[in-house]
């Protein structure tokens, strides 16, 4: 009698936490809601460390307007951020569509510097930042505090930028700093937390994010190894 008892419990605990697993399974259903809004697909990957497994959420962004509502959708709005990574060298941030902050500083509308922030199916990543607000860290850019941060580096600002007081972006993404536009791209795709829920892929069109392999999708690992990139 006992044994059967148990073993109901067993069963009726697993019914119970079978919908938290399966969404832990699938990712956080930001990127999948999006995806759903407009008819796109979704590519769930397991990225992190050993220890720290994590589901991102892929989508295709095909257009200027997708990298647009992606920045609008998982920005200022949601009380997060997105980080665009250029395809070449550089990495962005964003609290609202059309942002480009480097050096610290938001270029917003300077032509000298459309060409980092744009939509660009040869290479281009937007990640999508899960925060808890992003008063804190407006203020502190809006002050300049960024700007020192630089040493002649235009993306070394970027992982210091504050978040909460005495808390960097990085350390709240689980992750070392960088100074290296490719390895922080890298850095946040393969190694961060679960606070990178969703990722874009600029492509062309929709086969062509399909026919890409889960390796394109995520692109080149750290080049220290996934392990060493997280804190």
């Amino acid at each position: 009698m006992i044994r059967r008892w148990f073993e109901f419990a067993v069963v009726v605990l697993w019914i119970a936490a079978a919908p938290a697993i399966a969404s832990a399974q699938q990712g956080s259903g930001r990127g999948r809601a999006f995806a759903k809004q407009r008819g796109l697909p979704v590519r769930v990957i397991e990225a992190g460390t050993a220890e720290r497994r994590v589901r991102r959420e892929v989508v295709p962004l095909t257009s200027a307007e997708h990298y647009a509502e992606f920045q609008q959708t998982f920005g200022r709005a949601a009380g997060g951020l997105t980080l665009h990574y250029d395809g070449d060298t550089h990495m962005m941030l964003a609290l609202d569509p059309g942002d480009i902050y480097l050096w610290g500083v938001n270029h917003r509308g300077e032509s000298s510097y459309l060409s980092y922030g744009v939509f660009n199916p040869n290479g281009a990543r937007t990640m999508a930042v899960r925060l808890d607000g992003v008063d804190h860290l407006h203020a502190w850019m809006a002050s300049g505090a960024g700007v020192p941060l630089c040493r002649g580096n235009c993306m070394e600002w970027l992982p210091n930028a504050e978040v909460a007081p005495g808390e960097i972006l990085f350390h709240r993404l689980g992750l070392r700093r960088s100074r290296d536009g490719r390895n922080m791209r890298a850095k946040i795709i393969y190694a961060a937390n679960d606070r990178i829920d969703v990722i874009g892929v600029h492509v062309p069109n929709v086969e062509a994010f399909e026919a890409m392999s889960d390796a394109d999708l995520l692109g080149r690992p750290p080049a220290g190894g996934v392990d060493d990139a997280a804190r």
